[in-house]
């Protein structure tokens, strides 16, 4: 049995076995000839010597676990005659049949649980001289690993050998005509003719009443038919040669539908339980028919034009070369045939032909009557396209409007607009694009450039100057702000500060710095400071509505005692005492009068020293509030 018909015996069990661990089937007709069908009980009609199959089929399609099958065992009742041969070439990998005489056992093997397979036991017929029937009974079990059963088949088989007639071979003898005559017999089976003819009948008699013949015509479409009262009818005829073949076949043997039952001699039934006949002894007969083709093979062309295209035709000059300008998309193909029994090919002839940029084959195709084709070929190069405009630009979704011949452009853009997006479409959408690389935009003019490549390689450089609006700034904040040799903690949203210094400065060098470059600043009250005066810094914002103002307060420390107070006075009051002293030596009379004067001086002097440290004083005021003329 061959294997491709086992595969198809194990699809057929598997279909009607899901619910079974095990099936068992017979072979449809004669030896490795038949597909197994999974059947238990069947008659089968076979002529001596032929061998018939049966065969147990597993599969994992059963109830329970698929994997707990673990043998199947067979046992064949043999009629006295036949002989029995077995074969494990279709089983599962792994798996093993074992046994002889009637008794078997299929091995399973359980490293694979998707299992499925085929057991094969081969009756070979025994050779009788009269029709003989024989039963054959096979029995499978199914059982699991542990040994327990689980499911049993028995099928009943009757097998009737048969014995062919003396009549069977007598099919030779035949007539065979054509309705156009001129049949040349080659053999008894092989027949040639010649025609110029379409259609040709055959009329086809074998000498035996139990002969069947039909015929195949090989050529064209494979057609099979049986023979109507011995003619084939019409048969139609292609050019060159046609192949028919007749087969003849005698009948034999007959088995009834009904019963099962041989009635007679009539075909032999080698099948099951169905009334079909299966002819022995067939005859071919092979017929080969020449038609003889008369058709004009001529397939030129008389004239041929291109529009817009020069060319110089010949009827015999196959191939053409030509270019075109890139404006020129399309040509019109103009010709005439030589032979009027010729045509064109569909979609190759007289029409409108578009042409791509670049080359172009363009092809005339002519058949002639008898079938032959002939190319014309014309070559057609469209130039490439030099367009290198712009068709649209758009900056940020906003149109500009493109004008031909110019390349200068300029947009506007809303100050918080950075990073524009910039989109280019040419006229010709092979030409290539580029848009140069570009920072952040600063405000004011930014230039941007796009360059577009046509596909003959000229270009066009366009220039867009996006105008990003500027920005009036609210920032009124001081970005520095220091005190020349005196330390200042700053802090931009500090507002009010305070600073010691001597008592002797009267405007202090101030360093200061905006955030925003446009901002301006005022100071207030740096001149002639006192203690408690207070500096005003006012910053104004470029928009000329934000201010901040900042404030510094003025801590002046105390004019330093001058010693001077105490050592005028006291050498002053010494020279008195002096001169007293020397005076009183000189005269005693006018003691008094001396001392009294020496009083009144030294009060005078006293009121000097005291003058003296009030002018003083007022020269330390003096230089200690005239103010500097120095401001910011």
């Amino acid at each position: 049995m061959k294997k491709g018909y086992f595969i198809i015996f194990v699809l057929i069990s598997l279909i009607s076995i899901n619910v079974h661990a095990i099936d068992i089937g017979y072979s449809g007709s004669g030896e490795y000839n038949g597909v197994f069908l999974n059947d238990t009980k069947g008659t089968i009609a076979i002529v001596p010597g032929i061998k018939e199959s049966l065969a147990v089929g597993y599969s994992v399609n059963y109830s329970g676990d698929s994997s707990d099958l673990g043998r199947i065992d067979v046992s064949l009742s043999i009629p006295s005659g036949m002989t029995l041969t077995t074969s494990s070439e279709y089983l599962e990998d792994g798996d093993t049949l074992t046994g002889s005489g009637s008794n078997y056992k299929i091995n399973i093997n359980n490293d694979n649980p998707e299992f499925h397979g085929v057991g094969v036991f081969t009756l070979k017929m025994p050779n009788v001289s009269t029709t003989t029937e024989y039963n054959v009974t096979m029995t499978a079990k199914s059982y699991s690993k542990s040994g327990s059963l689980l499911q049993t088949k028995t099928g009943n088989y009757k097998f009737i050998v048969l014995v062919k007639p003396t009549n069977c071979d007598n099919n030779s003898e035949y007539t065979i005509s054509s309705n156009l005559g001129g049949l040349t017999k080659v053999n008894d089976s092989y027949y040639t003719l010649s025609t110029t003819e379409s259609k040709i009948s055959f009329t086809l008699n074998p000498n035996s009443s139990k002969t069947k013949a039909g015929y195949v015509i090989m050529s064209g479409d494979l057609k099979e038919k049986m023979l109507e009262n011995n003619s084939t009818g019409n048969i139609n005829l292609e050019y060159g040669k046609n192949n028919i073949i007749f087969t003849l076949i005698t009948e034999c043997y007959e088995l009834s539908q009904k019963n099962n039952q041989l009635l007679g001699t009539g075909s032999i039934m080698v099948g099951l339980k169905r009334a079909e006949d299966v002819m022995v002894s067939p005859k071919m007969v092979t017929v080969d028919i020449t038609r003889i083709d008369n058709r004009s093979k001529v397939n030129t062309l008389k004239s041929l034009s291109i529009s817009n295209v020069d060319i110089s035709f010949k009827p015999e000059l196959k191939n053409y070369i030509a270019t075109v300008p890139y404006k020129v998309s399309s040509v019109q193909i103009n010709s005439t045939l030589t032979d009027p029994k010729s045509s064109y090919t569909k979609g190759y002839g007289n029409r409108t032909v578009n042409l791509k940029e670049g080359l172009n084959n363009v092809q005339v195709k002519v058949k002639a009557e008898n079938g032959s084709e002939a190319v014309y070929t014309i070559k057609i190069t469209r130039e490439k396209n030099d367009d290198s405009s712009l068709k649209s630009i758009t900056v940020n979704d906003k149109e500009i409007a493109i004008k031909s011949g110019l390349l200068i452009y300029s947009t506007n853009v809303e100050n918080d607009v950075v990073k524009p997006t910039i989109k280019a479409i040419p006229n010709d959408s092979k030409a290539k694009v580029e848009i140069a690389k570009f920072s952040d935009l600063e405000e004011g003019s930014n230039e941007i450039s796009i360059t577009v490549t046509a596909s003959n390689g000229t270009k066009s450089v366009y220039v867009i100057d996006v105008i990003r609006e500027k920005l009036i700034s609210d920032n009124s904040k001081l970005k520095v702000l220091e005190i020349k040799n005196h330390e200042i903690s700053f802090n931009r949203d500090e507002l009010n500060y305070s600073v010691h210094i001597s008592y002797d400065i009267n405007q202090l060098d101030l360093v200061i710095e905006p955030e925003h470059e446009k901002a301006t600043y005022v100071v207030t009250g740096n001149k002639d400071l006192e203690n408690e005066s207070i500096i005003k810094l006012k910053v104004t914002a470029e928009d000329q509505i934000s201010t901040t103002t900042y404030s510094i307060k003025i801590k002046k420390n105390k004019k330093p005692f001058n010693i001077l107070f105490v050592i005028i006075p006291a050498v002053l009051i010494f020279i008195t005492i002096i001169i007293f002293v020397i005076k009183s030596k000189k005269g005693k009379k006018n003691n008094l009068n001396n001392i009294n004067s020496t009083n009144n001086n030294v009060n005078e002097i006293n009121n000097d020293g005291y003058n003296n440290q009030n002018n003083l004083n007022n020269i330390n005021v003096e230089n200690e509030f005239t103010p500097q003329k120095k401001d910011f």
